[in-house]
């Protein structure tokens, strides 16, 4: 017959001695395990930011396109005024 611990202690001692291991050892519970693994970002959350991240990259990648469409007006429009203010006749800021 194979020994085990169960042929030489009963249950109940069984219990006292874990316990006594426990409240000696300091070993860690699963209560303290996902209180301590709290404080960190779960996958939940690092998907929410990655996809704001990358809906803000997309309205920057939007803007850069509109910006780049209009890229010649954009570039000589202090001639394009002086040039309407001239044939307004209006007055020119020195």
């Amino acid at each position: 017959m194979r020994k085990t611990v169960t042929n030489f202690y009963d249950v109940d001692d069984v219990k006292k001695m874990m316990k006594d291991v426990l409240r000696d050892e300091k070993v860690v519970t699963k209560d303290d395990l996902q209180q301590e693994l709290s404080k960190y970002a779960t996958k939940d959350d690092l998907v929410s930011f990655k996809d704001t991240i990358l809906h803000e990259l997309q309205a920057i990648r939007d803007n850069q396109e509109l910006i780049t469409g209009y890229k010649d007006q954009i570039e000589n429009h202090d001639v394009r005024i002086e040039h309407i203010e001239k044939h307004l006749h209006l007055a020119q800021p020195d």
